[in-house]
């Protein structure tokens, strides 16, 4: 069944509720990211990731024909960002579905879950990523600079020491997802090439 995005909140709180990581109290405002974090804030910064990729479930939609049982949340590579999802995974649910988190160590692993997290060390696989979950509905994330370009639909990047996304609107028209209006005002676009086949 499709995911429809959440009610026309304003875009104020909408950007409130996308960049606080209000992860391990969800109602208790948390810290913002002011510049790029250093080693010994590196789980902040994977907690407001985290966060984004939840707030995505709430302003997306996906199409039809995926799995009803469960919203799944894969993360191909290792990253910090497997804790708080995992927190995520025990706390909140999207619409009637639970949410599952699927760490994955090889491509061959993924499946078709809503949303692919793809780890920065594993940023290489991304051709091979985006040829293996074309046409499945998947929206696939990643983290590093010019990875939109490379066909990612949304890329985290750090802007003026925050936590930003990039949605390469191309990628996403073609996994057939839709994101809202306000969703689109928050984000850096970029037109993005589909990457050739094969490769």
């Amino acid at each position: 069944m499709p995911f429809k995005p959440g009610g026309p909140p304003r875009r104020a709180a909408l950007a409130a509720a996308l960049t606080i990581a209000c992860l391990m109290g969800w109602g208790r405002p948390g810290p913002v990211l002011r510049a790029a974090p250093p080693p010994a804030d590196q789980a902040l910064e994977y907690q407001v990731k985290a966060v984004f990729l939840y707030h995505f479930t709430r302003y997306m939609q996906w199409p039809e024909g995926g799995d009803d049982r469960a919203f799944e949340i894969a993360v191909l590579g290792e990253s910090p960002i497997l804790g708080p999802l995992r927190e995520i995974e025990r706390k909140r649910s999207v619409g009637p579905l639970p949410i599952v988190v699927h760490p994955c160590a090889t491509v061959g692993e993924v499946g078709s879950p809503r949303i692919l997290f793809v780890a920065g060390a594993a940023a290489r696989r991304l051709p091979e990523v985006l040829e293996r979950t074309r046409g499945r509905g998947v929206l696939t994330v990643t983290e590093g600079e010019g990875m939109a370009v490379k066909g990612a639909a949304v890329n985290f990047v750090l802007r003026e020491g925050a936590v930003k996304f990039e949605i390469n609107e191309r990628a996403l028209r073609e996994a057939g997802i839709l994101a809202g209006s306000q969703l689109m005002k928050l984000a850096i676009r970029v037109g993005g090439e589909p990457p050739e086949r094969g490769r």
